[in-house]
Order: C-alpha cells, then sequence, then structure tokens
C-alpha cells in the first residue's frame, strides 16, 4: 500500500521525472493489477520461464535449421516452428498462472478491498460479514467451474497431442 497510494513510492517517482498527475492506483482496479503482476513477477514468472526454457530446448535445432535453409525469417521460424512445438506447455503455464490468480486474495484484499469486487473478496466478504453461506457456496462453485474450464482446456489440449502423435 505504501508503493501504490497517491503519496507512494511510485507517485513520488513520478514527481521526480516531472509527472504531476497522481496514478490513483490504490482501491482501484488498476492498483490490484499492478500489485498482482509485481507480487507474482518471482514465483509465476520464474515458473513460467523455466517451463518455457525445458520446453524451448526440446525443441530441435534442425528444425529451426530446416526452416531458415527454406527461407524463413526469424519470426516466421518462431510462428511456424517453434510456437507449434511449444503449445501445450504455453497452455500449462498459462492454467497454473491463472487457477493461482481467479481466487487471489492477499493482494487485492490490501489494495482494493472495496472496489472492485474480486472473486476471492466477495467470497470472505459474503461469509465474515453477512454470514451468507449460500451466496459463499455459489461463489465457491463458479470459482471451480472457472478452474475446471481452465483444467479442461489443458486436458483438451493433451488429447489432441496424442491423437496427432498417434496418426504418425
Amino acid at each position: 500500500m505504501n508503493i501504490i497510494k497517491d503519496s507512494g513510492f511510485i507517485a513520488r517517482f513520478c514527481r521526480m521525472l516531472g509527472f504531476t498527475s497522481k496514478p490513483g492506483l490504490l482501491y482501484s482496479m488498476k492498483g490490484i493489477v499492478v500489485s498482482n503482476l509485481w507480487f507474482s513477477i518471482p514465483f509465476a514468472t520464474m515458473m513460467m520461464m523455466m517451463m518455457m526454457s525445458a520446453s524451448l530446448s526440446a525443441v530441435s535445432d534442425s528444425y529451426v535449421e530446416s526452416a531458415r535453409d527454406a527461407g524463413c525469417g526469424k519470426l516466421q521460424v518462431l510462428r511456424s516452428v517453434v510456437l507449434p512445438l511449444m503449445y501445450r506447455d504455453i497452455i500449462l503455464a498459462a492454467t497454473f498462472i491463472g487457477m493461482g490468480k481467479i481466487a487471489s486474495f492477499t493482494i487485492p484484499y490490501l489494495t482494493g478491498p472495496n472496489n472492485p469486487k474480486m472473486l476471492g473478496i466477495l467470497l470472505y466478504t459474503q461469509v465474515a460479514t453477512y454470514m451468507d453461506y449460500q451466496h459463499a457456496e455459489a461463489l465457491s462453485v463458479l470459482i471451480f467451474l472457472l478452474c475446471l474450464a481452465g483444467a479442461l482446456v489443458y486436458i483438451i489440449t493433451n488429447l489432441k497431442e496424442d491423437e496427432w502423435q498417434s496418426n504418425l
């Protein structure tokens, strides 16, 4: 909160650079997104980078060299050769990060418990403040269904890849 409030570090840094407007990050969706990104950098990003580096090491150099010999540029090699070989790992990393952020509680609670309502905060409020267990149960099912949708995307992606390999 000391970093994103209007008299915090980000505002002082902007004033030092000559910007006079206040960022207004506390108690706003922008503040929640910025704080979640800041909080996720050491954990989610490192996990994703390790998964991507493992996936990139599985891409054979001969594929890239063949595409370069066929006249493909760097972006075309990335789009036509590398990304199709890595898409399962990209979907897996996005699923893990997305599931971790769907019902995030700590950052939205500290940066904006009143506005906007995130699912984790809304669930907590329904139980702790209103004692509305039925509404909280419905929110829990909604969070579960959102996570299930992400898991189903990953499972379907793996099934399609297995079908593709069995046709070879």
